[in-house]
């Protein structure tokens, strides 16, 4: 493991993994001190996926969800994208603590290749995010059509990059065309306009295009069907008044899980989180009222 790493023990959807991080970084010190986490890519993979599974994470992080994936499916072929620089030592740490032989790709992922900037978030290593307007480093950036033409087969393709999904999809469309994973997207509507300046419509708008099957899974394990786009409006305005996020996951057939399934994945501390402050919650509702009056 690098040098002034420490490593904690965790599990993820009850996948027990070691994962690494900086002292300082306080993303790492969240997932250590909660111990056991709730992440629906993980429990859409472990409930769905074959064991020889082929996996892309995209925003990998200090590598928590690709080794969750790798202990549950020793076989899998994963593929993982980080953009942030200071992670990279975490994100090799975490899978070579767990035995995970991943890709590592140290890029950031967009509609097209190139550099931008990215920013690294004072926070910790969960929350960097390409944004020009504030500046940071210059990192490269690819399109997952480039990076994974060579694929014949793709089960499950994971996007957590903090605002920048829809440029990330749309770099990924002839792959998704071609292979038809399912998609397991994360629908923050205040990262999404705060960082990544997309409309939250727009990302769903795009999914809804792409795929007939679409439902929502909260961070309490409840998993919503989206059968129509009336469902997906009225997913996006509860998130605008009651503030959280979701991940949408969309499938070519009917995605046959339901919240009980999920159940004995969720934490008992995850089952009923506080709610968004009021301030965030009257934030999130003038927003949610401007985004909806959009023709």
């Amino acid at each position: 493991m690098a040098e002034g790493l420490q490593h904690a023990t965790i599990t993820v959807c009850g996948i027990e993994i070691e994962i690494a991080g900086a002292a300082d970084d306080r993303y790492f010190q969240q997932c250590a001190t909660e111990q056991a986490l709730f992440e629906p890519a993980v429990a859409v993979a472990a409930l769905t996926l074959p064991k020889d599974a082929v996996v892309v994470d995209c925003g990998a992080s200090i590598g928590m969800v690709t080794s969750a994936v790798g202990r549950r499916f020793p076989d899998a072929r994963i593929i993982a994208f980080e953009a942030s620089p200071a992670v990279f030592p975490s994100t090799k740490a975490t899978f070579e603590l767990n035995g995970v032989f991943a890709k590592l790709v140290t890029s950031a992922v967009g509609a097209e290749p190139g550099e931008r900037s990215f920013y690294v978030d004072g926070n910790g290593s969960g929350w960097g995010f390409l944004n020009e307007e504030i500046g940071g480093h210059t990192v490269p950036v690819v399109t997952l059509d480039d990076e994974l033409a060579d694929l014949d087969r793709l089960d499950l393709l994971k996007l957590d990059i903090e605002g920048g999904e829809l440029s990330a999809l749309r770099g990924a469309a002839a792959t998704i065309a071609r292979l038809r994973p399912t998609l397991v997207v994360e629908l923050n509507p205040f990262v999404l306009w705060r960082w990544g300046r997309t409309f939250p419509q727009d990302l769903l708008d795009w999914i809804e295009n792409a795929y007939p099957h679409l439902a929502a899974i909260d961070m309490t394990g409840t998993v919503t069907s989206l059968p129509d786009h009336d469902a997906v409006m009225e997913l996006l305005y509860r998130l605008g008044v009651h503030g959280g996020l979701v991940d949408i996951v969309a499938t070519t057939e009917p995605l046959e899980l339901i919240t009980a399934d999920l159940a004995p994945m969720v934490p008992i501390s995850d089952a009923a989180r506080p709610p968004a402050t009021r301030g965030m919650q009257r934030r999130l509702r003038d927003a949610a009222k401007a985004l909806l009056a959009r023709p």
